[in-house]
């Protein structure tokens, strides 16, 4: 069961002082590593294209394209508004190397946030999630909920931003 924990961002500006990023953590884990990774330049951030097969076919789909992978029964699948492709990755490692816009929001499922047009929540605080240009849609679990929330806020909010 993951635990999505709040986490403390602080930038001190010192015109005098030299640059440094200090990480500070209860135990160094895979999120710590890739930050790492990220700030020192030895992970790409940014994976634009994915290698996903529609039968013994290999397509390459740019990333953005992906509405959301979905796990069951060990396979991966990618969906895009018109097909259903299987990847070869496993949601673990799909985490690791989707840009910041992608999230987990179920045991079996990462969502693309740019693609979210349309949340129900219900009764019991399942949200289904709807798709523009779809008519696809996806559950987020009550235990994903509230990060899901609060990163499609933070996106929504950096988006108009740049506007």
């Amino acid at each position: 069961m993951t635990e999505h924990v709040k986490k403390k961002i602080r930038i001190e500006v010192d015109p005098d002082g030299e640059e440094e990023i200090i990480i500070r953590c209860k135990q160094i884990d895979e999120e710590v590593i890739r930050v790492q990774r990220l700030l020192d330049g030895t992970q790409d951030s940014k994976v634009n294209e994915i290698s996903l097969r529609l039968g013994e076919t290999e397509y390459i789909v740019p990333v953005a394209d992906v509405l959301f992978f979905e796990s069951s029964d060990r396979l991966c699948t990618a969906y895009t508004d018109t097909h259903m492709l299987d990847c070869d990755l496993k949601l673990y490692e799909l985490e690791a190397q989707l840009p910041p816009y992608y999230m987990r929001v179920s045991k079996s499922c990462i969502l693309n946030l740019r693609a979210v047009e349309s949340l129900k929540k219900d009764l019991t605080g399942v949200c289904e999630i709807g798709f523009k240009n779809s008519k696809k849609k996806i559950y987020v679990s009550r235990m994903y909920y509230r990060a899901f929330r609060e990163k499609l806020n933070e996106l929504r909010f950096y988006s108009d931003e740049k506007r």
